[in-house]
């Protein structure tokens, strides 16, 4: 999180008893968080500070994305190919149209949950900052659904938002390129990705993403170890000084690792260049609905505290995706 949490001992006090009692009240409750990197105090509460965390935050792929703050449900109209060239005429003659195919996108927020549980004596040791621990780690919580859904969301029919993963390759697929959606480049060998592989996926991207610093080549950690030990046909390793001497960077491109990209196995789709900034759009609530819980809990003599965020993601231009699926 940036900045740092800072609350005096009696508002520190008063949300613990707050929490004890069970008090709903105790998300609206205010205190003043010191932004350090800004250098000045606002008044904060836990809800406002975990929202500000999210909305802030650079990592991963969810930090990457562009973000839109919903209140409900919100349609948005962009160009569904892109831009055509001017032409060239000669004097007198007919100026060509330069046509646009637009497409409408729609995100509904879904709804995001995570729970922090912290024990009755924790609470009341005076020394436990109870606000830091709280907001850390539903910021994290929120953060991980929230990476989950921008890339593995399984989309609006089971619930999900839509991830990178359920991009389109046919014809009709929304944002696509020269007549196709998003390209799939499937692996020579099955079981297994090579720097083949790598280098056909890339090649298979439209040159503007090529020559894009915002595109990322996003893959599961395990892809790195095949990458790591194969070579190109002509023998040369991707560890290989020519291909920058070390795997930070594929083909110009920053690696990204994702728990959330399946492992190398067949049928998978382990990797994919990505310009994150053009394929997928963020829709983020404004609020955040928080719930203390005491009895579900009671029993081993801890205190559950719930938040609840509305989050929505749609890939948009599926052309800026070229993913690498391993061969069965």
């Amino acid at each position: 999180m940036k900045g740092s949490v800072c609350v005096n001992k009696d508002t520190n006090a008063k949300i613990k008893q707050m929490l004890i009692k069970g008090d709903k009240k105790v998300a609206d409750l205010e205190f003043t968080e010191t932004r350090s990197t800004e250098g000045y105090a606002v008044p904060e509460t836990i809800s406002s500070t975990i929202l500000q965390a999210v909305r802030e935050s650079e990592a991963g792929v969810f930090g990457m994305a562009p973000k839109i703050m919903l209140d409900g449900a919100f349609r948005f109209v962009l160009e569904a190919k892109p831009t055509q060239k001017a032409g060239f005429v000669k004097e007198g003659a007919a100026i060509p149209k330069v046509d646009g195919t637009f497409q409408k996108v729609e995100l509904r927020a879904k709804k995001a949950a995570g729970i922090t549980k912290v024990t009755r004596e924790a609470i009341e040791d005076v020394n436990f900052d109870i606000v830091p621990y709280i907001t850390e780690r539903l910021t994290e919580s929120m953060l991980k659904g929230f990476e989950y859904g921008v890339i593995a969301g399984q989309g609006a029919t089971t619930g999900e938002p839509e991830g990178l993963l359920r991009y389109n390759t046919g014809s009709d697929a929304v944002g696509g390129y020269n007549g196709r959606g998003a390209a799939e480049t499937l692996t020579e060998e099955s079981g297994k990705v090579t720097a083949v592989d790598v280098m056909k996926a890339y090649y298979d991207l439209p040159q503007k993403y090529r020559d894009s610093q915002d595109t990322i080549f996003l893959c599961n950690d395990s892809v790195l170890k095949e990458l790591a030990l194969s070579s190109d046909k002509v023998g040369r390793s991707l560890l290989d000084p020519t291909y920058t001497g070390v795997l930070n960077s594929i083909m110009g491109k920053r690696i990204v690792t994702s728990e959330f990209m399946p492992q190398v196995k067949g049928g998978a789709v382990p990797a994919m260049f990505v310009n994150v900034k053009d394929a997928i759009q963020v829709g983020l609530g404004r609020g955040l609905d928080s719930q203390v819980l005491t009895e579900l809990y009671a029993t081993n003599d801890v205190i559950g505290y719930k938040a609840t965020a509305r989050f929505d993601s749609k890939i948009v231009y599926n052309c800026a995706i070229s993913a690498i699926k391993v061969k069965a």
